[in-house]
């Protein structure tokens, strides 16, 4: 009796935990965003260019096409680097954070000149400034949730969250405007995800777009964040003909509080 009590108990345990992410998913849908604006001034689009990516003339193409202002990529290797160059005619500024043996090198490329920022190639973490914007921007890739472990990897990134935001500094406060983006390997109601919000005093997007399938799973584990006085108006999927098993994700903003 009490066998089948503590059995019974298992299973609703077990069915309250495997329902929260449908609940998310549920509750997102009444508040995500369009997908189209005409009230935005920057667009910022997402990439995991996938280290197994040989499909250059896919995924140059495909940046192209998304014409975003800033353009924030992981999984960059030594290979593509010299592929992402054919870029400088649309953006001349290209910032690749990538250790010597690395394939996991992350990346801002720009419109507009970018300035200061700091590169943190073990921790997979760049960032930038964007002067003509008055606005920081940030590229980041985390490791997997598990044997990798993810809290220590992402906790390291206080400091350079900290300085991305301008909080350790003087700085005016649009300086201290921060969009972040990347593949987080983790979902949108994680601790991971909680954590980074917390550190950088961030907010996510409405919604969770499904990004990559592992094993048949979708999954939304590419995002952005951005602070309180940034407005997202807008956030589409790009195409998944790019070549890699992540699909682009691009964000109109508003560079001014809602």
């Amino acid at each position: 009796m009490l066998l089948g009590i503590g059995a019974r108990r298992y299973r609703k345990t077990l069915l309250l935990v495997a329902g929260i992410p449908a609940l998310w998913a549920l509750s997102i849908q009444w508040h995500r965003l369009p997908e189209e604006s005409r009230e935005s001034d920057f667009r910022v689009a997402q990439f995991n260019l996938n280290v197994e990516n040989q499909r250059t003339d896919l995924y140059l193409d495909g940046l192209r096409a998304l014409d975003a202002d800033v353009l924030l990529l992981q999984e960059i290797t030594h290979q593509n680097v010299s592929g992402l160059a054919a870029l400088d005619d649309v953006y001349p500024y290209q910032s690749i954070c990538l250790n010597a043996d690395s394939q996991h090198g992350v990346g801002i490329l720009s419109k507009t000149p970018m300035e200061g920022g700091g590169c943190r190639p073990a921790q997979r973490f760049t960032w930038r400034e964007l002067p003509e914007h008055d606005i920081n921007v940030a590229s980041i890739h985390a490791v997997w949730p598990w044997p990798d472990r993810q809290h220590q990897h992402v906790r390291a990134w206080g400091p350079q969250l900290r300085a991305a935001r301008g909080l350790d500094t003087t700085a005016e406060p649009s300086l201290n405007r921060l969009i972040l983006g990347g593949d987080f390997n983790a979902a949108p109601w994680s601790e991971t995800m909680r954590q980074i919000q917390i550190m950088g005093q961030l907010e996510p997007l409405p919604g969770a777009p499904i990004t990559i399938k592992v094993m048949g799973v979708p999954l939304p584990i590419d995002h952005q964040l951005h602070t309180p006085d940034i407005c997202p108006q807008a956030r589409r999927h790009g195409p998944s003909s790019l070549g890699s098993d992540h699909t682009p994700v691009i964000v109109e903003y508003l560079l001014q509080a809602c």
